[in-house]
């Protein structure tokens, strides 16, 4: 298991420029949670378990025997990575005003560094293994286990498109947020990526739409305060680049 863990655990996990940081349960690596195997393979009865040589390759990666055993509890642990995961992103969206996080960003958090552009990269390969707990504060869980209230009152006509842009457009680019998460500025984001995707103004007035009900639903459940999806002057970039295509000058940079 180390022979096949190394090289990714050198690239990924252990980049010395950054200092150390905590391996949270939940990081994945090669298909393996390596936050709960490297913790079972420093604990000081598997760590004198293994031959000189197994120790050696695992201290070439920055492990080490610990002086206690850890703690059993490994649900206990995922979960409170996800909290710290939740936490991290918080911390991040509050003071840079977005929540697209670069992959190989490390947070510096009040509890330790958290390599946050990982974590969400894991949330999202593996939402299934989220507890309901932990699913229910992701923004795909919470919309797909209320759309039914979301759109209630809507005629048999609309929900077709409604849920095609659900499904299609707002599950990929904003599902693995936690609801919270979900600024007014991000939406504004993802609905300028929909434009530059050209995507019709009929596709993306029916993907805002529901995404608006079901953030008007979580401000009824007292999730958040104000819905983050009332957005406006979109439809005013249609209208720019149809300008831009129309007179191509007007890209120009003046003289």
């Amino acid at each position: 298991m180390a022979g096949r863990l190394a090289a990714p655990l050198r690239r990924h996990l252990l980049a010395e420029e950054q200092g150390s940081v905590e391996l949270l349960p939940g990081f994945t690596v090669n298909g393996v949670d390596v936050g709960i195997w490297t913790t079972g393979q420093t604990d000081p009865t598997v760590w004198d378990t293994l031959s000189p040589e197994q120790q050696k390759r695992l201290e070439s990666l920055g492990l080490h025997r610990t002086d206690t055993a850890p703690a059993a509890t490994t649900a206990a642990g995922k979960g409170e990575a996800f909290e710290r995961g939740i936490a991290a992103l918080t911390q991040y969206a509050t003071r840079e005003g977005r929540v697209a996080v670069p992959r190989a960003h490390v947070e510096e958090t009040p509890h330790g560094p958290v390599r946050l552009g990982n974590w969400i990269s894991n949330t999202r390969s593996s939402r299934n293994k989220l507890t309901v707990e932990q699913r229910e504060q992701l923004a795909a869980e919470y919309g797909n286990a209320n759309m039914d209230l979301a759109l209630r009152g809507l005629e048999l006509k609309t929900l077709d498109p409604y849920l095609a842009g659900w499904r299609m457009r707002v599950v990929p680019a904003l599902g693995h947020l936690a609801v919270r998460m979900i600024t007014n500025g991000a939406v504004d984001r993802t609905v300028q990526n929909w434009i530059a995707d050209d995507l019709s103004r009929s596709t993306v007035k029916n993907t805002i739409a529901v995404l608006v009900r079901v953030m008007e639903q979580a401000v009824r459940d007292g999730i958040i305060k104000v819905n983050p999806a009332r957005v406006t002057g979109w439809q005013k970039l249609y209208k720019q680049a149809e300008d831009e295509l129309l007179d191509p000058r007007a890209l120009a940079l003046p003289d």
